[in-house]
């Protein structure tokens, strides 16, 4: 860009609306990943100018004009560190709050807005902007958004207000960044005080604020049932109103665990808090909870079997709590120890002495799900056997079909129970000897984990996974006083599962689709916000937990065996004689160390062989499963006649007709990716030409701008040149009328002087023609005798 440039077009955001608009589009083209442009538009005042027309034009209740603003504020900032220190230091974080329209005097009317779908947007975009600074990890960057008040306005935004949905999940995840780095904000936000809105018509004013409470409190909430209230009628039509609770639970489930990873005082107050119910009731009907009340009543009740039939039960709240619970647990052994003298179902009329602890009765529920998921099973297979035989009558195979569909939900829910547990007990059990010496008095809770491991089929991969890590770090940390010891598991594992059954599942487990779609944080949320068929499992902590943890498992199961190998080999044969007294003891060790790192290198290659014999007898088992499922239906087609045979192979050509139209269509999209990779091309190219374009456009117009300038200063002169000659030409005209009138002055008297002259010479001539004549007259008497005066000769003579 040309020097001076981006400074000209800046200036251009304080002309009219139409000249604005075509600016902010450029400025948003060029300052997109351009991090030198972006530092020297934040130098020339751009962030003044545009928050001056976000607040001009309404702050986010404004048009596409704010959006535009915002989003080059946006570019402005992602991915440039100076500017984000440049935005923070000048003092626009503040501004953030004013465009939220966010004012701690009037909490009410920012709490019960009207949110149009440009309204979510503008909003959207200034969450993101707040997430951007945060997200740098500069504590000097958290710290000016709590003193801005921006902290509070998130939480009242996300907690205490009637926002979509999706606004509340992105709130929460912008306060995820902002606690991961930031003490002072984690305190804040544990003291603060929120008052949820339910939004409902049974209410006479379409809402009601539940009593004050904790935001850690109403945070849990969140994460274990989501949205309180009907969908909130106070919004346009937008799709973030439309099934979006799973999102909005994950964001919160991120940033509870964002607020309590290094916050160990938190976790001994929630830990503290699960035996401090009250039974208070509020105006609304619900009853006052703590944070740890809330977790503790979703582990503890499930479902009776009736209850589960009807299908009535959300096995979401259970998994959203064991997930809670786990955040509390992890890294922190005095929040453990803490929760395993917790009283599973606390009642006065329950003897201390019968008081099952939490830990133990997480292990009863796993049985419970366990002998529930196996009827669940059953009927699941009832149904799908039943529905070969289904009946052509539309009515009943509706039914039939829905039945099914309705007994399939059961089993996932069922199965995600079981899955829940399993995650909260094997992060409970990580490092901790003590929890392992406590689960080791129960005999029974070692069967739970040990049954799904030994089946070889008819186990959901994630629940075998699952059992067998759980199982495999209880073997790895008991190394405290406990009634069943090391040995004792180790001899389980070697007559009862097997290392390869182990490794095999955990094998399983991970390459599980839902286990291994989640790659990073925005996966989690991307996959709830549109959850798709098998559903949402686990959340990137867990993932990251898992990977990077079971490794040490498996070699402790392989190290293990090979030890015990090791100590029951036989001895290697003696020499019948002596060694020689010459040899050397420096050789023998060399010897010694000779062996034992040929050792370790079988050891190693005998765990890497393990693991890649599980991999293939894994895959050995699906495709076997797949088969025999295949000939099990054939098998149920065939004796169901040659009717059924013939369908099928009408199905199967029909399916390969399919096949080739879909493959045709496929290749036709591939052509037409090809053509629009071509398109793409072009159209860099052409971007490439425009730029070069716009190069030349800029150059011209600094040339014509200086041109301009200098005629300008040309024509200033000429001006100044031409008043001063008007003038002079005026003073001119000015003289030549007083010369005028003065030579018509002299004029008239010449023509009286001639006159005059005339005149003179007249009397002159007749003068001397009177005096010739007298002197004639004087001659003659002269002559004739007579007397002339003196006087007269005289005059005479001077005549």
């Amino acid at each position: 860009m040309a020097k001076n440039g981006l400074s000209n077009l800046i200036q251009l955001l304080d002309y009219s609306n139409f000249i604005r608009s075509e600016t902010l589009i450029i400025l948003l083209y060029i300052t997109d990943y351009n991090s030198e442009l972006q530092k020297i538009a934040a130098f020339e005042g751009i962030f003044d100018k545009l928050f001056k027309i976000i607040l001009s034009e309404g702050s986010i209740d404004g048009t596409i004009i704010v959006q535009d603003c915002l989003h080059c504020i946006q570019n402005l900032l992602r991915y440039n560190s100076s500017n984000i220190t440049f935005f923070r230091e000048m003092g626009f974080v503040k501004n953030l709050t004013h465009t939220l329209l966010y004012s701690p005097d009037n909490l009410d009317s920012f709490s019960l807005q009207y949110w149009s779908e440009q309204k979510v947007v503008n909003a959207a975009i200034v969450i993101d902007i707040v997430r951007i600074i945060a997200g740098l990890g500069n504590r000097q960057g958290n710290l000016s958004i709590l003193q801005s008040g921006l902290t509070q306005c998130l939480i009242d935004l996300s907690l205490s207000s009637n926002a979509p949905v999706t606004l509340k999940a992105q709130t929460l995840t912008a306060l995820t960044a902002i606690f991961s780095t930031s003490p002072q904000n984690q305190q804040f936000f544990t003291q603060s005080q929120t008052q949820p809105i339910l939004n409902s018509d049974a209410y006479a004013a379409g809402y009601l604020r539940l009593p004050p409470r904790l935001a850690t409190i109403s945070l849990i909430d969140i994460a274990l049932n989501g949205e309180s209230g009907d969908e909130n009628r106070m919004v346009d039509d937008v799709d973030s109103l439309k099934g979006h609770n799973l999102m909005f639970q994950v964001a919160a489930l991120s940033a509870f665990e964002s607020l309590i990873t290094s916050n160990d005082s938190l976790k001994l107050e929630i830990i503290a808090s699960m035996s401090h119910t009250t039974n208070e009731v509020n105006y609304d009907g619900s009853i006052t909870h703590t944070a740890g009340s809330l977790l503790l009543e979703a582990l503890s009740n499930l479902p009776t079997p009736e209850v589960s039939l009807d299908g009535a039960f959300d096995s979401q709240k259970v998994f959203f709590a064991s997930l809670v619970l786990s955040h509390v647990l992890r890294y922190s052994e005095d929040a453990r120890a803490m929760a395993r003298n917790i009283p599973f179902n606390p009642s006065e009329d329950t003897d201390e002495d019968e008081t099952v602890s939490l830990l133990h009765g997480i292990f009863g529920n796993l049985i419970t799900c366990s002998r529930e998921r196996s009827a669940a099973d059953a009927r699941l297979r009832e149904k799908e056997f039943s529905s070969i035989n289904r009946t052509e009558e539309p009515e009943k195979q509706g039914n039939q079909e829905n039945e099914e569909e309705e007994v399939k939900q059961i089993d996932i829910d069922w199965t995600r129970l079981t899955v829940s547990y399993l995650i909260l007990l094997s992060v409970w059990v990580w490092d901790s000897p003590a929890t392992v010496s406590d689960i080791l008095k129960e005999s029974s809770n070692l069967q739970v984990l040990i049954q799904p491991i030994k089946q070889s089929s008819g186990v959901d991969a994630l629940i075998q996974g699952l059992c067998a890590f759980t199982f495999g770090a209880i073997y790895k940390f008991n190394t405290g006083p406990s009634e069943v010891s090391k040995k004792d598991l180790h001899s389980i594992i070697e007559k009862q599962i097997g290392v390869d059954n182990i490794i095999q599942s955990l094998a399983r487990f991970r390459s599980d689709k839902r286990f291994c779609k989640i790659g990073s944080p925005d996966d989690a949320l991307a996959y709830a916000e549109t959850p798709q068929e098998d559903g949402w499992w686990f959340d990137w902590n867990y993932v990251e937990f898992f990977k990077g943890s079971f490794m040490a498992v498996q070699r402790s199961v392989i190290s293990e065996e090979i030890e015990e190998t090791t100590k029951v080999a036989p001895p290697l044969p003696q020499a019948s004689s002596p060694l020689p007294e010459s040899t050397d003891n420096t050789d023998h060790e060399k010897v010694v160390q000779e062996k034992d790192s040929q050792i370790e290198t079988h050891k190693q290659r005998i765990e890497e062989l393990k693991v890649k014999n599980a991999n293939m007898e894994m895959e050995m088992e699906r495709v076997n499963n797949e088969l025999g499922e295949a000939k099990s239906k054939l098998q149920a087609l065939w004796e169901q006649g040659s009717p059924e045979v013939a369908g099928l192979r009408g199905d199967l050509a029909e399916g390969v007709k399919r096949e080739e139209t879909l493959r045709a269509e496929l290749d036709k999209l591939n052509n037409e990716l090809e053509t629009l990779k071509q398109k793409e091309g072009e159209h860099k190219s052409a971007s490439g030409e425009l730029t070069t374009k716009i190069e030349i456009l800029e150059n011209e117009v600094k040339s014509n701008k200086e041109e301009v300038l200098r005629l300008k200063e040309q024509n200033d002169g000429l001006k100044s040149t031409n008043e001063r000659d008007t003038n002079e030409i005026q003073s001119t005209k000015n003289t030549n009328e007083t010369l005028q009138k003065e030579n018509e002055h002299l004029k008239t008297q010449l023509e009286k002087h001639i006159e005059s002259e005339k005149e003179h010479e007249d009397l002159l001539i007749l003068l001397e023609d009177m005096s010739t004549k007298r002197s004639n007259d004087k001659n003659r008497m002269k002559q004739a005798g007579l007397e002339v005066s003196e006087d007269e000769g005289d005059e005479d003579d001077d005549e």
